[in-house]
This record gives structure tokens, C-alpha cells and sequence, in this order.
């Protein structure tokens, strides 16, 4: 190979890497500054998602959330599933519904998002519960758990 295109190839590499970066760095500031890069007047690029053949690749599947909504949503996974998870398990569960989380290291983010809200969340064994219910013993309770607050 051409040592100018070789040369060229590792410079676009290291520039979408530290575009990868800048991208995340704006989705944390939003995220704890509770402001929007649209609202400050910067334009994402989509630079990062050029192909070498031309070809531009479609933006992630799913929704960015804010974390007082993924609070909502594992309140609810919890309820549903009837037994305390890791962050792990909760990443996983946000993901199969196709929420975004804006981290590299989601169960860390979960694991964060969960101490921050410890009025809400305890850590249980086996897990993260809901502060202040009885963890279900049963399959009778954990169903109880799950249709609370649905209409009959």
C-alpha cells in the first residue's frame, strides 16, 4: 500500500476515535447540565458514520433517555420481572426495550444512576430492589407486584 493512503487511513482513524470522544463528552455534559447540544447551538456531526465505500450507515436503533425516565423504566422492569437484578441484567433489559444509554459502560452508568436515586433503589442480594418493598418470595407475590397499579 501507498504510504500517503496508509498514512491518510491512520489519520481518519484516529480522528473518528477522538470524534467518538467529543460525542461522548457532549452527551455527559447534557446529560448532567440537563441541556441539549441543539439548545447550546452545536450540531452534532455525522462524520463518524461515513463508510470507506461511500456508503452512510443509519444513526442507533432506539431512543436516548434521560436518567429520571431510566429511573421510570427499572422501577417498571423491576415490577415486572418480581426479583431484584445486577446492572447488568438492568442494561440488558433497557436495551431489549431500545433505550440508549450514553455510556461505554452501561452497567456502570446503571450502577451510578441506581446509588444517585437511593431514596428508590436499595441494593439487595442478587441485586438492585425497590427501597422500601419486600423483595417477592413467591410467584404469587411477584405477580401481585407486576399488575399493581393496572386497571382490572
Amino acid at each position: 500500500m501507498d504510504q500517503a493512503i496508509s498514512n491518510a487511513l491512520r489519520r481518519k482513524a484516529e480522528l473518528e476515535r477522538e470524534l467518538q470522544r467529543i460525542e461522548q463528552f457532549i452527551a455527559l455534559y447534557e446529560e448532567f447540565a440537563g441541556t441539549s447540544a441543539a439548545q447550546s447551538g452545536s450540531v452534532k456531526s455525522d462524520a463518524g458514520n461515513n463508510h470507506p465505500d461511500g456508503e452512510v450507515s443509519p444513526p442507533p436503533r432506539g431512543r436516548r433517555v434521560r436518567p429520571p425516565e431510566v429511573v421510570k423504566m427499572v422501577e417498571r422492569i423491576l415490577k415486572d420481572v418480581g426479583h431484584p437484578m445486577t446492572r447488568g441484567e438492568i442494561a440488558s433489559a433497557l436495551a431489549a426495550r431500545d433505550v440508549v444509554l450514553p455510556a461505554e459502560d452501561k452497567p456502570r452508568y446503571i450502577g451510578t444512576i441506581m446509588w444517585r436515586n437511593g431514596d428508590v433503589f436499595e441494593s439487595v442480594e442478587g441485586g438492585y430492589w425497590l427501597k422500601g418493598v419486600p423483595v417477592p418470595q413467591t410467584d404469587h407475590e411477584a405477580l401481585a407486584l407486576k399488575l399493581e397499579g393496572q386497571p382490572i
